[in-house]
């Protein structure tokens, strides 16, 4: 009679403790890609900031992109910026030069086939 008491709590307390675990392990990996293009947007943000200083302007995508390569810097990047699939890379300048805005999200595609939500981040420079 114990075993069997014993066997029926194990059979009712396994699903759910995989209940309360599988949750936190959906959240941990969505989690993954925001800290990417979120550490991803402070490297570019911080390269904008540093090619200003040298240049007087800011840069527009191939001329940061260079920069970064110049300065040994690509690398840093958690996102291949050079084909940062499966996400959607956008830096735009403003014709002077003093302000840009740089976009970054999961390519839409991907997001359809995949399932995920559309994730957007963004960083405008304000006068």
């Amino acid at each position: 009679m114990n075993r069997i008491c014993v066997a029926l709590l194990c059979g009712f307390l396994g699903p759910v403790g995989a209940a309360v675990a599988i949750p936190s392990q959906v959240n941990k990996q969505a989690e993954a890609p925001t800290e990417k293009l979120v550490a991803t947007l402070r490297l570019l943000n911080t390269q904008e900031v540093l090619y200003y200083h040298e240049i007087r302007r800011f840069a527009s995508h191939d001329e940061l992109l260079t920069f970064l390569r110049t300065k040994g810097t690509l690398g840093q990047s958690p996102i291949d910026l050079d084909s940062p699939g499966p996400y959607e890379l956008a830096i735009t300048t403003s014709a002077d030069g003093l302000h840009y805005f740089i976009s970054l999200k999961r390519d839409s595609t991907a997001a359809r086939m995949g399932g995920c939500a559309d994730r957007l981040l963004s960083v405008t420079t304000l006068a």
